[in-house]
C-alpha cells in the first residue's frame, strides 16, 4: 500500500513540474510580446520555441512528461472551448455573406494549395494537413485543434507551428510594406489581411497600419475563417475514423473531437450575450493562457533532429501554398467591395 501511495505522489509531483514549468515558459512568452517584434509572432508561437530551447538546453525530467502530456492534450482543449468567447455569430452573420464566403474560400485554398504542394514535395501527410490547417484557418491554434483528431505525435505538431511562425511573421511584415507603397483602400487591405494571413496576432499587426476600419474587416474575416474550425476538425476526425477502420474492421468508433463542439456551444453562449463582457475577456485571457501554456508544453516534447529531417520541404509547400493563398485573396477581396 505503501508503494502504491508512493508512485500516486511521484505521479502528482511529476504532474505538478510539468504544468508549473508550461506555465512559466507561457508567462515569459506573454511578457515577450511586449516587445515590437515578439508581438507579431505572438505568444503561443513563442511559447513552442521557448519549449524547444528549454529541452535543448537543459533537458525535461523524465518525471514532469506525465504533467508535460496532461497540459499539451487537456489543457489545450480546454483552451480552444474557451476560444469560443472571441466568436460573435451576430457579427459575422451582420457582415453579410461575401465576406463569409470569401473566408470559406481561403480556407478551402489554403487546405488545397498546400495539400497539393505537399503532396508534389513528398510530404508526410500529416505534416502536410496540420501546416495546411495553420495556412487555412488560424495558425497554431488550428494546428494543435487538428493534431487530436489526426492523432498527430507531439514532434509532427511542434515542426507544423515553427513553420507557421516562420511563414506568418514574414507575410505579415510584407503586407505592412505593400499597404505603404501600393495605393489600396484600407477595407480593401483589412480583408485582404483577414483573408490570407496565418495567426491573429499576425493579422492584427499587419492590419494596424489601416487603422479602425481596415482592423474591423481585418477580423471580420479572420473570425469567420477561426469559425471553419469546427466543421474543419470534425472532418478530419471523420476522416481519419473511416481511414483507421480500413485496417482494424472491429473498430466502430470514430475519433471525433467531441472538444469542438464545447467551443460552438461557447460561441453560442457570446453570441447570445448570456456571459457579461467582463467575464468573457477574463474567459477569452484564460483561453489564451491554456494554449499558450500547451504550446510551451509540446516544445518540450520537441526533437530537434526530426525537425532537422523534415523541415525544409514542409516549409517549400507551406511557403508555395501561402503566396498562392495571398495572390488570389488579394484579387478576391477588391472584388467583393466592389
Amino acid at each position: 500500500m505503501k508503494g502504491k501511495e508512493f508512485i500516486d505522489l511521484s505521479k502528482l509531483r511529476g504532474m505538478g513540474q510539468g504544468i508549473i514549468l508550461s506555465l512559466l515558459l507561457a508567462i515569459i512568452a506573454r511578457e515577450l510580446t511586449h516587445f515590437s517584434f515578439f508581438s507579431m509572432m505572438g505568444p503561443m508561437i513563442i511559447a513552442i520555441l521557448l519549449g524547444m530551447l528549454w529541452r535543448s538546453l537543459f533537458g525535461v525530467e523524465a518525471s514532469a512528461g506525465v504533467g508535460i502530456s496532461f497540459t499539451s492534450k487537456y489543457l489545450l482543449r480546454a483552451g480552444i472551448i474557451l476560444l469560443g468567447f472571441t466568436i460573435n455569430l451576430h457579427e459575422l452573420f451582420a457582415a453579410g455573406p461575401l465576406v463569409f464566403t470569401l473566408a470559406l474560400v481561403a480556407v478551402v485554398l489554403g487546405f488545397t494549395a498546400v495539400g497539393l504542394f505537399g503532396k508534389w514535395l513528398r510530404v508526410d501527410p500529416t505534416l502536410g494537413l496540420l501546416v495546411a490547417s495553420g495556412t487555412a484557418i488560424c495558425g497554431a491554434a488550428a494546428i494543435a485543434a487538428v493534431s487530436a483528431p489526426a492523432k498527430a505525435k507531439h514532434d509532427e505538431s511542434a515542426i507544423s507551428i515553427a513553420v507557421i511562425a516562420l511563414l506568418g511573421t514574414v507575410f505579415a511584415i510584407i503586407d505592412t510594406l505593400l499597404y505603404s507603397v501600393f495605393p489600396i483602400s484600407a477595407a480593401h487591405y483589412g480583408l485582404f489581411t483577414g483573408s490570407s494571413l496565418h495567426e491573429i496576432a499576425h493579422v492584427v499587426a499587419a492590419a494596424t497600419p489601416a487603422g479602425d476600419k481596415g482592423m474591423e474587416m481585418a477580423l471580420l474575416v479572420k473570425m469567420s475563417r477561426v469559425l471553419l474550425l469546427i466543421p474543419v476538425v470534425l472532418l478530419v476526425g471523420i476522416w481519419k475514423g473511416k481511414k483507421e477502420k480500413e485496417n482494424v474492421v472491429s473498430d466502430k468508433k470514430l475519433p471525433i473531437p467531441w472538444f469542438i463542439f464545447g467551443f460552438l456551444l461557447v460561441s453560442l453562449l457570446n453570441s447570445g450575450e448570456i456571459v457579461s463582457e467582463s467575464w468573457t475577456q477574463h474567459f477569452v485571457s484564460a483561453a489564451y493562457l491554456l494554449m499558450t501554456m500547451a504550446m510551451a508544453a509540446m516544445g518540450l516534447s520537441v526533437k530537434w533532429e526530426v525537425i532537422r529531417q523534415k523541415g525544409g520541404r514542409l516549409l517549400l509547400a507551406g511557403l508555395s501554398g501561402s503566396v498562392i493563398l495571398a495572390v488570389v485573396m488579394f484579387f478576391l477581396s477588391d472584388v467583393v467591395l466592389r
